[in-house]
């Protein structure tokens, strides 16, 4: 989609879309994949540099049965609104980057359902070769907003190899919980700095933690904000404190984010609860 202001709406496509051009829509679309794909890429791509207020509405987003792949994410890019969707069968979610210029990304990410997360091992792309699996990624930018997303980092039932308790390298990453590897929201700055972000009122399940915040290669300045969101649990026992226990919040002791406490406990001060509304525990510690 190369055209200025071009709107696609109520098609189903076999195949992929990717979006050359600002101010571009595509509303009430299903789009399903393509067989083939070797390379990591979106069902939907905002990553070209000339997109701007790109808006993904009403879709519905995922790989059909017929070509599984553990290679493609619901929508990658930056500049984009992505609003009350339905993303799943698909490695990842909605990531957020800018190949171009790295600290500008821009995306409201609001109102949307991903879960059935296709985990896939071995495979070759990956040093330890497994898919990492996340509803949401960010992985550099600023002033990008995640609002009330219903967000499960669980394994597909009906593609990849998931619910196998043997597929993973680390099966107890699975186990009851029925988690992948990944989480439902990772702050991963690979790319650049993470700024200015806003995490609030989503509702989260799943994942070998729900919300990590890790130095990657940028810890740069404060992240942001994670406040108000609800964990409903899921999340594998891991031996942490002398005793094992799950880890719904993650974020390792270099990266600064306001309101939430330098050392490990429970957070009082930004309404992140849990499932019967008491204050989640924030663990500060390295991720191996």
């Amino acid at each position: 989609m190369d055209k200025p202001g071009q709107v696609i709406e109520g098609l189903d496509i076999e195949g992929d879309i990717v979006i050359r051009a600002p101010r571009v829509t595509v509303r009430n679309c299903k789009v399903r994949g393509m067989r083939g794909i070797n390379s990591s890429r979106g069902l939907i791509d905002c990553t070209h540099r000339s997109v701007r207020d790109a808006r993904i509405e009403f879709c519905e987003l995922f790989v059909d049965a017929r070509w599984p792949s553990a290679y493609y994410a619901g929508v990658q890019g930056h500049h984009m609104r992505v609003y009350r969707c339905y993303i799943h069968e698909v490695v990842d979610g909605v990531g957020i980057m800018n190949p171009h210029e790295r600290k500008s990304t821009s995306c409201l990410i609001e109102g949307n359902l991903i879960e059935n997360l296709t985990y896939f091992t071995p495979v070759s792309h990956q040093s330890d070769r497994r898919t990492h699996n996340d509803c949401i990624q960010h992985q550099g930018g600023s002033w990008d907003v995640i609002r009330g997303n219903y967000l499960s980092a669980n394994p597909s039932p009906a593609v990849g190899v998931g619910l196998k308790a043997n597929a993973s390298p680390r099966p107890n990453e699975f186990a009851s919980s029925n988690s992948v590897p990944g989480q439902c929201i990772g702050i991963t700055p690979v790319l650049s700095t993470v700024t200015n972000c806003q995490i609030r009122d989503n509702w989260m399940k799943h994942g070998a933690q729900s919300v990590n915040v890790i130095r990657g290669h940028h810890h740069g300045t404060n992240v942001g904000r994670i406040e108000g969101n609800r964990f409903l649990g899921g999340n594998p026992s891991t031996f942490l404190a002398g005793s094992k226990q799950p880890r719904s919040i993650v974020i390792t002791p270099d990266m600064s984010v306001t309101g939430i406490r330098t050392s490990t406990g429970p957070d009082h001060i930004s309404r992140n609860v849990n499932g019967a509304g008491k204050p989640v525990t924030i663990w500060r510690i390295k991720l191996s």
